[in-house]
């Protein structure tokens, strides 16, 4: 590996990503489908931008942001 590519590779690291089951999720909000790149801390969730927290949270959860 040349300087170069350990330069692009350090600063993919220092990308702020959550690793999903179905893809990566940018702090920007951007999303990648698949699993592009291993990653040995991929979460076992799905992302799902159609999801509403109001309808899937628990009453008793929402109690903590009070």
């Amino acid at each position: 590996m040349n300087i170069f590519e350990e330069a692009k590779a350090i600063e993919r690291l220092r990308e702020e990503v959550s690793h999903l089951s179905n893809g990566t999720l940018k702090l920007d909000g951007s999303f990648i489908e698949g699993k592009p790149d291993v990653v040995r801390n991929r979460l076992p969730v799905a992302y799902r931008p159609d999801a509403s927290i109001a309808h899937e949270c628990p009453s008793h959860y929402l109690f903590a942001l009070e």
